[in-house]
């Protein structure tokens, strides 16, 4: 539950269809345990393969990845603080996409290993725009697109080694889904 923090965590998780909720912020932080009560969750991405393999994106406490659903939470070393956008390739788990901002520069990062190694595959133009969203094929996993701040999306079609512009509107991209 994204934004659900009221003074016992960031992160809430329900069992029992939304009856009841418990915190779930315990992290593991360059070895030491601590807790994420005060992280802003703008976005969480289920693997595809394994329901309790959950990543999350933070405004500004960085990325997260749990294997145990939700349980526990290890930070992720990954350049960006701020995440806006996180994906999964539907048929390789450990193929993960997320978009963040360094000096106020958007940029696509991909992930071969689930989440241990970063490569920098795309970079805004300028400065100042997001990249608000991403989004993977279903049916073509290879195909990855990304929504930007200014309302351009993007589209990889080789996983995300290179990028073309495909559609502009006048209002930012917030969600990129796929319609069976």
């Amino acid at each position: 539950v994204p934004g659900a923090s009221t003074g016992g965590g960031s992160v809430w998780k329900s069992s029992d269809s939304g009856e009841t909720f418990s915190s779930k912020v315990a992290v593991t932080v360059d070895g030491a345990e601590q807790k994420i009560t005060s992280a802003d969750v703008l976005n969480f991405v289920f693997s595809p393969s394994d329901q309790q393999v959950i990543y999350m994106g933070t405004l500004g406490s960085g990325l997260f990845k749990t294997i145990d659903g939700a349980e526990h939470w290890e930070k992720l070393v990954f350049p960006p603080t701020k995440i806006y956008g996180l994906t999964i390739d539907r048929s390789n788990a450990n193929l993960v996409y997320a978009s963040g901002v360094i000096s106020d520069v958007g940029k696509v990062y991909r992930s071969e290993d689930g989440g241990k190694e970063w490569k920098e595959v795309y970079t805004e133009p300028g400065a100042g725009t997001v990249i608000t969203a991403l989004g993977s094929s279903p049916d073509v996993p290879s195909t990855i697109y990304a929504g930007t701040s200014a309302g351009v999306i993007i589209k990889s079609m080789d996983g995300g080694e290179t990028w073309k512009n495909v559609f502009v509107t006048k209002r930012p991209i917030t969600d990129i889904v796929f319609h069976p």
